[in-house]
């Protein structure tokens, strides 16, 4: 199948950080995650300094598992990219970019619908004397 690739925002209209935590449940829906690669550049959390000496010593490879034990304890990602993988099959790429918005690439245009329709497109930046 053909990658798509979608934008999402990174913020609601209440404030809410929309990042790794609130995605692991959509993403289990539509995938069986087992590994990611994660290139993170800027996570803020208890953990980031620790999640990125990890990432390091890694080579960026995490479990499922592991992923989300760090995230228990981050609450957003500023500039990264986590590349789903299930045993050695790429199933998707979220890439958060700076602290704005989220590219989504898949090929299971149902998540990707999905995620649009629950979290919606990035909104434009006010413009100045706005």
């Amino acid at each position: 199948m053909t990658w798509s690739k979608v934008e999402i925002r990174q913020h609601g209209e209440d404030g809410q950080i929309y990042d790794m935590p609130s995605f692991f449940e959509d993403l289990e829906k539509f995938f069986s995650i087992t590994k990611w690669h994660v290139d993170m550049d800027w996570c803020l959390g208890n953990r980031a300094g620790e999640l990125v000496k990890t990432l390091k010593a890694s080579s960026g490879s995490l479990s499922d598992h592991d992923l989300r034990h760090f995230y228990e304890e981050i609450f957003q990602t500023v500039d990264g990219e986590f590349a789903g993988f299930k045993d050695d099959k790429y199933e998707v790429k979220l890439t958060a970019f700076d602290s704005t918005l989220w590219i989504l690439e898949s090929d299971n245009q149902v998540f990707l619908n999905h995620m649009v329709k629950k979290y919606g497109l990035p909104q434009p930046l006010p413009t100045k004397g706005q």
